[in-house]
């Protein structure tokens, strides 16, 4: 699944200016970030999974690339694999 998204920063800046400062909103273009939910079945297909993601994005390590997660799910409908 993808999601549209933005930073809280973004968002914050636009409902109070006053807190534009964290959006740093001159130096940037439009937002277009986007959410990737994945559920894998196991801890290799999630390590494949970043493998795959860091060849497309970049290093993890660097400024202004994305950040990865991994939660457990307990229970999951509607998903078929």
């Amino acid at each position: 699944t993808v999601l549209d998204s933005s930073g809280m920063g973004h968002l914050i800046s636009n409902q109070f200016p006053m807190f534009s400062m964290f959006a740093e909103l001159d130096d940037e273009k439009e937002n277009n970030s986007k959410t990737i939910l994945k559920v894998v079945r196991s801890i290799e297909e999630r390590e494949r999974t970043e493998e795959l993601v860091e060849k497309i994005i970049g290093d993890f390590k660097d400024p202004d690339t994305a950040i990865m997660i991994s939660l457990p799910v307990s229970s999951a409908k509607g998903i078929n694999y």
